[in-house]
């Protein structure tokens, strides 16, 4: 239903995308990223696998300095409700 030329992103449930999209792809009817698959990690024969612009998990980050008081209240404000 995405019409040609278009943008599909998935960063929902995996099973959304099914081997049917990657010929979309291949044949530049569609741009496609996928934060997800359906089975990780893809199989080597997967026609998802070198068409799909997958995120790379990036390094934490530090906050800013203005930020980290916040920060810190938010990390323990979580360590609390885990607690609980």
């Amino acid at each position: 239903m995405i019409p040609e030329g278009g943008v599909f992103v998935n960063v929902g449930r995996g099973c959304v995308v099914t081997r049917r999209a990657a010929p979309c792809r291949a044949e530049g009817r569609l741009q496609i990223a996928l934060d997800v698959f359906e089975q990780e990690p893809l199989p080597s024969d997967s026609p998802l696998r070198g068409i799909a612009e997958r995120h790379a998990p990036a390094p934490p980050r530090r906050p800013t300095r203005d930020r980290r008081r916040d920060a810190g209240a938010l990390a323990v404000k979580n360590l609390r409700a885990f607690a609980r």
